[in-house]
């Protein structure tokens, strides 16, 4: 009876522990946001952005970040950096050089000018002296004989509509191309396009995180030809692109790519990308993920039965991120006590109510950029015996301690059941 009463408190500790929130005595460092004047009636429009900076981000990962005024929360959207080169923005006219129709359809070919440096097409003008309702098939790339992109969109022009502006068409995937072919129903449309709109093209900030190759784990998988090497991402950096180098001149060969998935404890596939290298070339090999990585991970190499590459450089793209959220009327009255808490690896995802944050909503309002202070140490931190590393040591500990409670009555039969047979043994 006894047993079962400890094997009972076993798991009522088991799930103590696992429901206590994290408290902020758990994170290593703090830094001070510091907040501008701002006009209290002004208070419903104006959202503060903060730059997560180098210092925060080496030490801080995808999931430990908190924004904290007097000890609460407050919530916040995270979204990465864009930057562009230009502010330029216009139209150019496209020319037509190729069009033929047939019984069903009609095929025209638009040759674009080469857009401004650091620009990109976003959108397509066409016009009609005739009404007209239907859909068109849009294919774009830089060789009339290899479009890369292709799309469908509605047009529409009623006659005697009140609206008699040319039909905009915007690019689901804006670029830089030399060719548009629109294909579609054939009708007496006699369109015409009087520009191609373009704008600054964006591109991701990113921060440069070198990865000692030296200390990875790695091993040979024979049966397959793949050299394995493990990443442990201990401070769940999300990184988008990766670059490597290698120590041979010449090769060619596939790399795959796997993160291991928290929610379903094990490693999840995510591509496969050639890599190659000639004779004479220097360059690291860059490679773009198809999505974001925040855990640990593995790189895999298929050499085949070529001799394994050798791995000199690994080097993680993070992106440049901020912290964007609405700037209330406590903030103000307590300027002071507006903080960013951050490192602690095992720190859980925060999840807010992010309604009023949506970039759409964001959208021609205000926004203060607001600095951080410099990095201070929290003198409160220490690991909770409710939080991980310390409740993970404690749990297994507690499930020894309750498998030897289990264990224990066992191996007491057992014993007093050798005894008995030895006596036997000598009786007889």
């Amino acid at each position: 009876m006894n047993y079962r009463i400890s094997f009972i408190l076993f798991f009522i500790c088991l799930f103590n522990l696992q429901a206590v929130p994290v408290k902020l005595s758990s994170f290593k460092y703090w830094k001070s946001v510091t907040l501008k004047e701002v006009p209290t009636e002004s208070l419903d429009t104006i959202y503060g952005v903060v730059s997560i900076d180098e210092e925060l981000s080496i030490h801080s990962g995808a999931n430990d970040v908190r924004l904290v005024l007097k000890d609460q929360m407050v919530p916040y959207r995270r979204r990465n950096v864009e930057k562009t080169e230009t502010d330029k923005t216009g139209s150019v006219s496209p020319k037509i050089i190729f069009d033929e129709r047939n019984e069903y359809s009609q095929k025209i070919v638009l040759e674009l000018p080469t857009p401004p440096k650091n620009t990109q097409y976003v959108s397509l003008e066409l016009d009609s002296d005739k009404p007209y309702d239907l859909d068109i098939n849009l294919s774009m790339g830089m060789n009339p004989k290899e479009f890369t992109v292709t799309e469908t969109k509605r047009v529409v022009k009623y006659k005697n509509a009140e609206n008699q502006l040319n039909t905009v068409i915007q690019l689901d995937q804006p670029g830089k191309y030399k060719y548009i072919q629109l294909d579609f129903v054939v009708g007496k449309y006699n369109f015409r396009f009087p520009a191609v709109n373009y704008i600054p093209t964006k591109s991701q900030k990113n921060r440069t995180v070198q990865v000692d190759v030296n200390s990875l784990k790695t091993y040979n998988n024979n049966d397959l030809g793949k050299k394995v090497y493990l990443i442990p991402n201990q401070e769940m950096k999300p990184f988008t692109e990766i670059e490597i180098d290698f120590q041979e001149d010449v090769f060619e060969r596939e790399v795959e790519i796997s993160y291991f998935s928290i929610e379903n404890k094990a490693y999840e596939y995510i591509s496969s990308y050639p890599i190659k290298r000639l004779k004479g070339e220097k360059d690291k090999i860059s490679i773009p993920l198809q999505r974001e990585i925040r855990s640990k991970w593995k790189l895999e190499i298929k050499n085949g039965d070529s001799d394994p590459l050798t791995l000199t450089s690994l080097e993680l793209k993070v992106p440049q991120q901020e912290l964007i959220f609405e700037i209330t009327r406590e903030m103000i009255e307590n300027p002071n006590d507006l903080r960013v808490y951050y490192g602690n690896p095992y720190a859980y995802d925060p999840i807010f109510d992010l309604s009023g944050l949506e970039e759409y909503r964001l959208e021609g309002r205000k926004a203060q950029k607001l600095s951080l202070a410099k990095q201070e140490t929290n003198s409160e931190f220490a690991y909770s015996m409710m939080e991980p590393p310390v409740s993970t040591t404690i749990l297994r500990v507690l499930f020894i301690l309750g498998l030897g409670l289990l264990v224990f009555p066992v191996y007491k039969v057992f014993l007093l059941f050798s005894e008995n047979n030895n006596k036997e043994k000598l009786e007889g």
